[in-house]
């Protein structure tokens, strides 16, 4: 998922940016976060993926 607020400059540069305003208001909704939540999900961001990669480590 690469969530936008579909803003003027989103619009401007990324002919995609409904499917990633979109991706913002699934993420954001309250009944997203009860089923990540249920389902015991944790979002993270790429920098989290980054630190993984940066130590070595294998994400298996």
């Amino acid at each position: 998922m690469h969530p936008s607020l579909g803003d003027e400059e989103s619009q401007a540069v990324d002919g995609g940016w409904l499917v990633r305003r979109t991706d913002y208001e699934f993420l954001t909704s309250p009944l997203t976060r009860e089923v990540l939540q249920q389902e015991d999900i944790h979002v993270i961001d790429y920098r989290a993926i980054q630190h993984v990669w940066s130590q070595g480590a294998s994400l298996q």
